[in-house]
């Protein structure tokens, strides 16, 4: 039962981090895309 609680905690902590890297990549692209401020 442990390794089971342990499996389904990775996969809590893989999706979380999947979705924070793919926030961050979509808030990257938007800041390449539309400048923020002064841009020469």
């Amino acid at each position: 039962m442990g390794s089971l609680l342990k499996g389904s905690l990775m996969d809590v902590v893989g999706a979380i981090t999947h979705l924070f890297h793919m926030l961050s990549l979509r808030i990257w692209a938007l800041s390449k895309v539309v400048p923020f401020g002064e841009s020469s």
